[in-house]
């Protein structure tokens, strides 16, 4: 049986991840408003938890789960602050040749690192979704029992 990888960006678009990837999408300008005059150093990352909180919720009863769904909106929107973050250390003056071998050797560490820190806490944000979900549907289920 084939497996598929559901970070091939051809299948963003599918029944199951469409709507974690325009929740992703849609974060986008709100996080460039948020941080459009902020430090780069800090990033403001609300409305894409938020996004992150609403996939969880919205994907609560999909085969696909909601931390793929989280995961995968907070990788279409961190993509802002990626490219916001490398222009940034790219302009950056280098004075000398340890600068330069420290910008080639930790700049790709660091920003493969900090977005898989935000996919995992945009994961943990669909948990919360996911439990919302949960809790919703309970206090619906009891509502319409009474």
């Amino acid at each position: 049986m084939p497996t598929t990888s559901s970070w091939n960006v051809a299948e963003w678009f599918d029944d199951d991840l469409r709507t974690a990837t325009l929740l992703g999408l849609a974060s986008i300008p709100a996080t460039v408003a948020l941080n459009w005059q902020e430090d780069p150093s800090s990033v403001e990352g609300e409305a894409l938890f938020l996004a992150c909180v609403l996939a969880g919720y919205l994907s609560a009863d999909r085969p696909m789960g909601s931390t793929h769904a989280g995961a995968q909106t907070a990788l279409v929107g961190i993509i802002p602050v990626v490219v916001w973050w490398v222009i940034d250390l790219i302009s950056q003056p280098l004075s000398d040749s340890f600068g330069l071998a420290f910008l080639l050797v930790a700049g790709p560490i660091v920003l493969i690192g900090g977005v898989l820190l935000v996919v995992v806490v945009g994961a943990l944000c669909a948990v919360g979704g996911d439990l919302l979900h949960r809790l919703v549907d309970r206090v619906r289920r009891i509502a319409v029992r009474n």
